[in-house]
Order: C-alpha cells, then structure tokens, then sequence
C-alpha cells in the first residue's frame, strides 16, 4: 500500500473512507432490496463502481505527494517579483 511510501496519514485514512462507504451501500442495499435495490431509487446516476486511486501511481498518491513538496518548497506571492 502507498501509506508505507508516503510520509502522512492519508493511507490509512483512506482505506476506513472506502471501507465505510462500502460497507453503507451493503447496508443501503439491504434495506432497499424490496423495491430493487439503491439504483433503482437513484436511477442512472447510481454509482456502483468506486475506484481505487490511493495505490502506487494512483491519482490520490500523487497528489498527496505533490502537496507534500509543495509545503516543502513554501512560495511567497511575492516571488514572481525576482525574476
């Protein structure tokens, strides 16, 4: 998992996130499976895929480590005054 090669929470944080939303949509699923289930109360715009974007190389990873050198190199409004 990347939390190993990130420096920050977010690994982890992310993983109970995708977790929790899962296990609510089983829930959700459940109590709606009398009248066909959570898509069909939401219709076309039901999200039944969420992927899974904190991997190595994943858009979450990334930004994550761009934010980390971004906070690492802070830039002054004033910079682009230099040159």
């Amino acid at each position: 998992s990347w939390s190993h090669h990130t420096p920050t929470p977010y690994g982890k944080w992310l993983k109970a996130l995708r977790t929790m939303v899962l296990q609510n949509r089983v829930v959700l699923d459940l109590l709606t499976a009398s009248s066909g289930g959570v898509c069909a109360r939401i219709g076309t715009g039901c999200c039944t895929f969420i992927p899974d974007n904190s991997g190595d190389g994943g858009l979450i990873t990334q930004a994550i480590k761009d934010m980390v050198t971004i906070s690492a190199n802070p830039v002054s409004l004033t910079d682009f005054l230099k040159g």
